[in-house]
Parts: structure tokens; C-alpha cells; sequence
């Protein structure tokens, strides 16, 4: 008898859970008992804004001093004279120290000398041909030349007639021949004289030149500033030997310095050239701000990292070369739409959804997602400002069902 209930009992227990799972798959989840309201799920929601994504990121670059150079001497000698040590401030141009002029000095002079005797022997040249053109040797010989030339025809004419001698046309022929001779004698020593003039010129042309390479010889011997910049070293003393294959000085310009850094290409449209960096110097709990000079073209040593340089001013010298510096940067913004919590997208098949409250009920709607990060999505299409979307609470909706929103 006792087992008989038994089975009875079973039997509808059975017919029970049958009736419930048939109610489960008719969609109708939401409902319990016959007449009692469906129990309300509940949601958090965000309204809708309007926005773009934004990237945040954090480089890791290095300080390096926008200009370095090392103060080379234009003179080989010995060092006289230095002027500076390490850690002054120096200008560009100012005399830093003196090479040995006892030499440079001599040559001087000695190209001095040989100046002013290129200057007198062009003074000597240009004598022989002092005076006006009817003066010259040229000149005076043209003019025999011509009576000569008009003689000879004169008595050409009388022998011709009788009236003179054979014999004297002989002489007027061979006295115009002597001065058609000494015409070209005085053509070529005019001549002469006009080459010496020129060498002579172009002596004192040339003895020009020499002194202004010695004079300027002078003037190397004083070693100078390449840079504005404070010393950093110092590669010499007075009396060791310098010269243009070495350094005495090495100078660092720190008013104005770079931050140099490598990025992907996925970050790299945030370093256009111009573009305004926020910099962090954490050795000297330092904010400021640098604006990018210089985007290479091409990956640095093929490691599909970009070089970036970021230039920044340094009034104070405090950023010094080598300090390590943070540099944010904020990507492009990208498209424009609804700005959402990943975890408000429902994804089926491919497409998203989200849920929508209203009233009381979460209204499931597809949308279009355009653009997302690791934690935010950009709705196209789908949604309007202002929508009530649930961000949580998600796991336990269905389309209309009835929802209880709280904070």
C-alpha cells in the first residue's frame, strides 16, 4: 500500500516539471504562477551621451640636450691662455682661450713687406706709359710712319715726271721700310708694357690676399665658443699642445632640451609635428608641457618603432640629459556617437544589441557599433541621446521583460 503512494506521488512530480519545462520553452520565462505578475529583474542603467573615443597613453622617453658641441682650436700651438672651467655659461662666439701668435704674427708682417713692394712695382710700370695716348712710343712711331709713307709717294710722283732722280725714290722707299719697322718695334714694347702693368697688378693683388690670410691666421689662434651652452668638459690646459684634430671644451646647450621616444604606428598619429605633449619628469616631481619636432619616416633599426623627438623649454637648466621622462599623449579622437560600457553590448551571431528601459520593461535593440577600446564602444546607429541603457544586470534579461532600476 505504502509503495503505491509512493509511485502516485512520483507520477505527479512528473506531470509537475513536464508542465514547467513546456512553459520554459513557449518563451514564457518572465511568468510564474497563473495570474501572479512576473518578477522584475533588476538593472542599472546609463543614460545615452553623444562623444568620441580617446586614447590615453604613457611613453617612457630620454632627455637629451637639443644642442652639444665641442670647441675645436682653428690653429695648431701651444695653449696660452683659458679663459673658462667647467660649468660656466658661455655665448656663442666669446673667447674661450689663446693658442701661441708668435708665428702668425711674423707672417704678418712679413706679408705686409712683400705687399708694399708689389704696390711699388706696379707704381714703376705704370710710369713708362705715363701720359696721353699721343705720347707714347706707339704713337710717335705711327705718325714717322705716315710722313714716311706720304714721302715716298710724293717722290714716287716727281721721279715719275722727270723732275727727281731714280736714285732718291730708293731712299723714301727705304726710309718708309725703316719706319714701318720701327712702328712694330714700338707696338711690341707698348705692348710689353701694358703685360707688365698687368703683372705687376695682379702681384699686388696676390700680396693682397696673403696678408689677409695671415691676418686671419692671427685671429684663429683665439679658440671660440661653437654655441650658446655651458661647459661641460674641458680636454686641455695651458700649455699642452691643441689643434684641430682635437678638442679643448665641450659644451652643452640645456635652455632648451628634447625628449626622444619610439611609439607604434598605432599611436603614431598622436605625434604629428606641432602636436602639445604632456611631460613628466619624475626625478624632479615635474609637470610640463612639450610640443613634438620630429617624426621619422621610416622604423628605427627595423623594430616597427617610430622615433619621436619632443622639444621642451629649460629656463631653469633643471632637466638635465640622460633623466628619464613620462610622455602622455592623447590618440586622435575617433568617430563620433553613443559612448557606452563594453559590458552594456550583448553579442548574438555577430550582431550587438543592448536593452533599452522603458517604463518597466527592458525593450532588447540592435545597434551598430563603429569604433571600441578595452573598455568603451561608439554606437552609430541603434540608440538617441538620453536612452535608458542597462549596464548591468544583463545576465538575467530577456526582451520585455519587467525590470526594476536602481543606482
Amino acid at each position: 500500500m505504502k509503495q503505491a503512494k509512493q509511485r502516485l506521488v512520483l507520477a505527479g512530480l512528473t506531470v509537475l516539471l513536464g508542465s514547467a519545462l513546456s512553459g520554459c520553452t513557449t518563451g514564457q520565462t518572465d511568468t510564474g504562477e497563473k495570474g501572479k505578475a512576473p518578477a522584475a529583474v533588476t538593472v542599472a542603467v546609463q543614460a545615452a551621451k553623444e562623444g568620441r573615443l580617446s586614447d590615453n597613453q604613457t611613453f617612457i622617453g630620454s632627455v637629451v640636450a637639443e644642442e652639444t658641441g665641442s670647441v675645436i682650436p682653428r690653429q695648431t700651438g701651444t695653449l696660452t691662455k683659458l679663459y673658462v672651467k667647467k660649468g660656466d655659461a658661455v655665448r656663442k662666439e666669446q673667447v674661450i682661450g689663446e693658442v701661441d701668435s708668435t708665428q702668425q704674427q711674423l707672417n704678418v708682417k712679413d706679408a705686409e713687406t712683400k705687399l708694399a713692394e708689389a704696390k711699388a712695382r706696379l707704381a714703376q710700370a705704370k710710369t713708362v706709359l705715363a701720359g696721353t695716348d699721343e705720347q707714347t712710343s706707339t704713337a710717335l712711331a705711327r705718325q714717322s710712319l705716315e710722313a714716311a709713307r706720304q714721302s715716298y709717294e710724293r717722290v714716287q710722283k716727281l721721279v715719275e715726271a722727270g723732275a727727281l732722280p731714280a736714285a732718291q725714290l730708293d731712299d723714301a722707299k727705304a726710309d718708309w721700310l725703316r719706319a714701318q719697322n720701327a712702328f712694330r718695334s714700338a707696338e711690341v714694347s707698348d705692348a710689353k708694357d701694358q703685360t707688365g702693368i698687368a703683372i705687376a697688378a695682379a702681384g699686388v693683388e696676390q700680396a693682397q690676399v696673403a696678408l689677409e690670410k695671415a691676418r686671419q691666421a692671427v685671429a684663429d689662434t683665439k679658440i671660440r665658443a661653437p654655441l650658446d651652452g655651458t661647459i661641460d668638459s674641458l680636454s686641455a690646459v695651458v700649455g699642452d699642445t691643441v689643434s684641430p684634430q682635437g678638442t679643448v671644451a665641450g659644451i652643452v646647450n640645456l635652455n632648451s632640451i628634447k625628449v626622444n621616444l619610439q611609439v607604434s604606428e598605432l599611436h603614431l598619429a598622436s605625434f604629428y609635428k606641432g602636436a602639445e605633449t604632456q611631460i613628466s619628469i619624475s626625478a624632479l616631481r615635474l609637470e610640463t608641457k612639450g610640443h613634438v619636432s620630429f617624426v621619422g619616416m621610416a622604423p628605427a633599426n627595423g623594430d616597427q618603432l617610430y622615433p619621436v623627438e619632443i622639444r621642451l623649454e629649460n629656463p631653469d637648466r633643471r632637466i638635465l640629459p640622460g633623466m628619464r621622462a613620462n610622455v602622455g599623449s592623447t590618440a586622435v579622437q575617433g568617430k563620433l556617437g553613443i559612448i557606452l560600457p563594453v559590458e552594456a553590448i550583448v553579442e548574438e551571431s555577430g550582431t550587438a544589441y543592448v536593452f533599452i528601459v522603458r517604463g518597466d520593461r527592458a525593450v532588447k535593440q540592435k545597434v551598430d557599433v563603429i569604433e571600441r577600446n578595452s573598455s568603451s564602444v561608439v554606437i552609430g546607429k541603434g540608440l538617441a541621446p538620453g536612452d535608458s541603457v542597462v549596464v548591468q544586470g544583463l545576465s538575467n534579461l530577456s526582451d520585455q521583460a519587467v525590470v526594476k532600476v536602481v543606482k
